[in-house]
C-alpha cells in the first residue's frame, strides 16, 4: 500500500464544512494527500453568515502544530485563518523550516467580511509572507494590505509584483472583477516577468463559501505530492474549475468534493484555456479567430464550447471581459474616454462608443455621469 504524504492545514473550525479544515481535509484527501489539522479558532456560522468566531489560545494552537512537526515529516503546510498577532509570531517559528509553505490568510471573507485586524495584517507581512512559497490573496484583501485599489487586471498585476516585494516566492490574486460567467486570477513568480492568467467559469460558482480555502489547500497537496510550483498552481485551478462548472444550476453554497476526474474534460478545459487567454489578450485581440487560431481549434468547434460550459457565444465572452474593465475604467475619473478607447484596444474613441452603446444602450460619457 502507497503511503500517502502528510499535508497540514492550521487554520479555523467551519462546522458546516464549507470551509475552514472540514474543506482542507476533504480537498487534501480527494486529491490523494494526508490530511493533519491545527484548528485556531471555533466559529458559529451558517452557510450564509459568521455568527461568532472564538480565537484559541496561542499555547494551544502552537502545542498542536509542535505535536505534529514531532511527529509526522510533512510534505507541505497551508496556513489559513489566523486572528491573534502573537499566534502568528509563535507559528513562524514553528513553520519556518518547511518550504512547502501556502499562506491563504484569512482577512476577508468569501462573503465580503473583514476577518482581521490591522495588527494580524502587520503580523502576516512580517511574519509569514517572507517564508511562504505561495501566497494567496483576494482582491479585497489584497486592497486592504496595501490600501490602494485592486479592481481591474492592471491593478491586479501592479498589486501582485508589490506582494512580491514583501518576500514571498509567489504570489497569487484571486479574481478581482467578474465578466462574463468568469473570473480572472493572475499568478506571478519572483523573478519571472511572465505572468499567468487563470479563469474560473461562474460568478455564482465563484462566490461559493469556501472556494478559497479549497484552492489553497489543493495546492498544497500537489506540491507535497512532488509538482512543481507551477504545475501545483495549474492542477489545483483545474481541480477547483472542475468543482465549480459541477456544480452549475445547484442550490447548494458549498463545493461537492470528489476526484476531479469524474467533472474535468476536453471541454471545461478548452473554456478555461479561453477565458485565461482572454484576460492575456483583450487589449489586443478582439476576434474570435485568434483565440481560436491559440486553441488550436476552429471558431465554431470553439462557440460549441463555450455554448455548453456557460450558454454564451466566444464573441459575448470577450465582449463581457471588455464591458466590465470599460466600466471600472469609466468609474474614475484619472483617464479620458480616448484613453480609455485606446487602452483596451479600439483604433478610435467612436469605435469604442459604438461598442458600448450597443452593449450598454448608453454612451460612454452617459454611463460615466450617472
Amino acid at each position: 500500500m502507497k503511503q500517502m504524504v502528510p499535508v497540514l492545514s492550521i487554520t479555523g473550525s467551519d462546522s458546516t464544512g464549507g470551509s475552514g479544515v472540514q474543506a482542507d481535509v476533504k480537498t487534501i484527501s480527494a486529491l490523494g494527500g494526508y490530511a493533519l489539522t491545527v484548528i485556531t479558532s471555533v466559529t458559529v456560522q451558517s452557510s450564509s453568515e459568521i455568527h461568532e468566531i472564538h480565537d484559541l489560545p496561542t499555547d494551544l494552537v502552537i502545542g498542536q502544530t509542535r505535536a505534529v512537526l514531532e511527529d509526522m515529516h510533512l510534505g507541505a503546510i497551508k496556513i489559513g485563518l489566523v486572528r491573534d498577532p502573537e499566534t502568528i509570531v509563535a507559528l513562524r517559528k514553528e513553520v519556518v523550516g518547511c518550504s512547502k509553505l501556502v499562506c491563504d490568510p484569512g482577512l476577508v471573507s468569501s462573503r465580503g467580511e473583514l476577518l482581521a485586524s490591522d495588527a494580524v495584517v502587520r503580523a502576516f507581512a512580517g511574519e509569514i509572507f517572507p517564508i511562504t512559497q505561495v501566497l494567496i490573496l483576494r482582491s479585497q484583501a489584497t486592497a486592504i494590505l496595501l490600501q490602494e485599489e485592486v479592481n481591474t487586471t492592471e491593478q491586479m498585476i501592479e498589486a501582485g509584483r508589490r506582494l512580491l516585494e514583501k518576500g514571498a516566492q509567489s504570489v497569487l490574486i484571486q479574481g478581482a472583477h467578474a465578466a462574463g460567467k468568469q473570473v480572472t486570477d493572475i499568478f506571478l513568480v519572483a523573478g519571472e516577468e511572465k505572468v499567468q492568467f487563470f479563469s474560473l467559469p461562474d460568478t455564482k460558482g465563484w462566490k461559493l463559501h469556501g472556494v478559497g480555502g479549497t484552492l489553497s489547500s489543493a495546492i498544497a497537496t500537489y506540491l507535497a505530492l512532488g509538482d512543481s510550483l507551477h504545475e501545483a498552481v495549474h492542477k489545483a485551478h483545474q481541480y477547483i474549475q472542475g468543482l465549480l462548472v459541477y456544480s452549475l444550476g445547484s442550490e447548494s453554497t458549498m463545493l461537492h468534493h470528489v476526484h476531479p476526474t469524474s467533472i474535468t474534460g476536453r471541454n471545461v478545459e478548452l473554456y478555461n484555456s479561453f477565458m485565461a487567454l482572454i484576460a492575456q489578450n483583450y487589449k489586443e485581440a478582439h476576434d474570435v479567430s485568434f483565440y481560436a487560431d491559440k486553441l488550436c481549434v476552429t471558431a465554431r468547434y470553439l462557440s460549441q464550447i463555450t455554448g455548453t460550459v456557460v450558454g454564451k457565444t466566444p464573441k459575448q465572452l470577450i465582449s463581457d471581459y471588455l464591458i466590465r474593465e470599460s466600466e471600472i475604467l469609466l468609474e474614475s475619473p484619472a483617464l479620458s474616454i480616448q484613453e480609455i478607447a485606446y487602452r483596451l484596444g479600439f483604433s478610435s474613441q467612436a469605435l469604442f462608443s459604438k461598442f458600448f452603446h450597443m452593449q450598454k444602450g448608453c454612451s460612454p460619457k452617459e454611463f460615466r455621469n450617472r
